[in-house]
C-alpha cells in the first residue's frame, strides 16, 4: 500500500435497500480513486437486497459483505460498520460512511481522502 494512493475503507449500513442500493453501488463502481474497499453491513433485510450485494461481491473483490441473522436496529448497523473498519483495516485512517440512499459523485473518494 502506497502512501500516495492509500486504501480507503468506505462502510455501507444497509436494510431494505434493494430498491435503491443499485444506484449506489454504482455511483460508488464510478469512483476516479479505484483503491479502495467497499464493506456493507446488512441489518437481516427482507427483501432482495442480499441477493444484490452478493451479486456485486461477486463481481468485484473490493466489495465485502456482512449479514446479521436479525434485525438489531440501525444504531448497532451503523456501529458495526465502525467495527469491521477496526477488525479488518485498523492499519489505515482513510474511511467513509455512505448510506445505502446516496449516490455520490465520481470524486467524492478523492476529495475525501484530502481532508484532515
Amino acid at each position: 500500500m502506497s502512501q500516495n494512493n492509500p486504501l480507503i475503507s468506505i462502510g455501507m449500513p444497509v436494510y431494505n435497500g434493494a430498491n435503491f442500493i443499485r444506484e449506489a453501488f454504482d455511483s460508488i463502481l464510478s469512483q476516479t480513486y479505484e483503491n479502495f474497499e467497499l464493506i456493507i453491513s446488512d441489518n437481516a433485510s427482507t427483501d432482495e437486497t442480499e441477493k444484490i450485494c452478493r451479486e456485486y461481491m461477486s463481481q468485484d473483490s473490493r466489495f465485502r459483505y456482512y449479514r446479521s441473522q436479525q434485525n438489531l436496529g440501525a444504531a448497532w448497523n451503523f456501529n458495526r460498520v465502525f467495527d469491521w473498519f477496526l477488525i479488518i483495516r485498523n492499519y489505515h485512517a482513510i474511511k467513509i460512511v455512505v448510506e445505502q440512499r446516496n449516490i455520490i459523485l465520481p470524486t467524492y473518494v478523492v476529495l475525501s481522502r484530502k481532508l484532515p
